[in-house]
């Protein structure tokens, strides 16, 4: 994984994403990050995609570094990098699932067994023009 590639997977947010990072992040420094929703991207120490998740705990200020500690001990054993793709809070579900499925189809990591439908991803602002009309 690189800088390239990740920017590449931050793309496919159509919007949702809130700020690209510069650089992966140890796993220690996970904790540190106060994403609620988003997209992680597992790395191996070699830089190695190993999985690829994703979080929606709107109101949860470490809600990705709780969904990964969720996965199996094991798994966790073996990502040490992880490329943080932070989402807005409002994203909705099925559009965090769809951006998760689309990077899943990007990167092929190893250690997915779902594979998430391609689905399309609409653009965060097409979205909140089309609710900001129904509720006017």
């Amino acid at each position: 994984m690189n800088q390239q590639l990740y920017l590449q997977s931050f793309q496919l947010t159509r919007g949702w994403g809130r700020e690209a990072l510069s650089e992966a992040i140890p796993g220690w420094m996970v904790a540190e990050l106060p994403v609620s929703t988003g997209i992680y991207i597992t790395c191996g120490f070699d830089q190695l995609v190993r999985y690829v998740g994703s979080a929606h705990r709107p109101g949860v200020t470490h809600g990705v570094y709780r969904r990964i500690t969720e996965h199996p001990v094991p798994w966790q054993l073996q990502w040490e990098w992880f490329w943080i793709i932070p989402l807005r809070n409002e994203t909705p579900l099925d559009v965090v699932r769809a951006i998760e499925g689309q990077v899943i189809d990007l990167l092929n990591p190893p250690m997915n067994r779902k594979r998430h439908p391609l689905k399309f991803v609409p653009m965060y602002r097409e979205l909140k023009r089309h609710a900001d009309s129904q509720a006017a």
